[in-house]
């Protein structure tokens, strides 16, 4: 016989869930419910490095190939920012590299998720530093002064604003909008929360259906 699992909401502050950030599938879903179904970015747009990204972007435009826009946007982002770069999903020549990314990681900026490509992909790795690209090319780009930073941009095509909150991780890449953070965020984690109920009362040998109904029975309810 399964046993019967309690729901217990977690009312943690907003310090500590910067602690344990929502996943990308939670902010999804958070999102849609609130309106804001198409912010997560094409699935063509992978982790490179394996690391989980997050903060706020900051937005290059690029012209396909042409990597001086990235240069400027690596001395011009604060700490703690993401790298969003539009290269138009353009994959013949690199937007990022090794060097770049180094770069990045001495001035502390929070990762980088570029719609092109970029090479280097084991010193990336040995830098721990969280890469999202649409593809891989050892293709040197052109050093062209082409481009734009910090205006909005489309990248895997959601449109995305300097300062909104970029998250990835293994299941992808999701842009919140600053307009809806707070909700996103304390929607998020309640989903988080009904997930974890869900997953103790599977793990205590319910069916699928009835870990939904003992989540709906004490007052909570998970659409998926």
């Amino acid at each position: 016989m399964s046993q019967t699992t309690t729901f217990q909401p977690i009312q943690e502050p907003a310090k500590n869930r910067e602690i344990k950030r929502p996943s990308t599938s939670c902010l999804s879903d958070a999102l849609g419910r609130l309106g804001f179904k198409f912010q997560t970015l094409d699935s063509r747009i992978r982790s490179i490095t394996n690391v989980a990204l997050w903060g706020p972007a900051y937005t290059v435009q690029c012209y396909p190939g042409a990597t001086w826009a990235v240069e400027e946007a690596l001395e011009k982002a604060s700490a703690g920012d993401v790298l969003v770069i539009n290269g138009e999903g353009f994959l013949g020549a690199v937007l990022m590299g090794g060097l770049m990314s180094t770069r990045a990681h001495h001035r502390a900026l929070a990762g980088a998720v570029i719609d092109g490509a970029v090479r280097d992909v084991a010193e990336l790795k040995k830098l721990n530093w969280p890469v999202f690209a649409a593809g891989v090319t050892s293709r040197g780009g052109t050093m062209s002064k082409l481009g734009q930073v910090d205006i909005t941009i489309s990248c895997g095509g959601v449109s995305v604003q300097p300062g909104d909150l970029i998250v990835g991780d293994e299941d992808g890449v999701v842009s919140v909008p600053s307009s809806v953070l707070d909700d996103a965020l304390e929607l998020a984690w309640e989903i988080e929360q009904k997930e974890e109920f869900l997953t103790a009362a599977l793990k205590n040998g319910c069916s699928l259906q009835e870990a939904v109904r003992q989540l709906d029975l004490q007052g909570s309810s998970i659409h998926g």
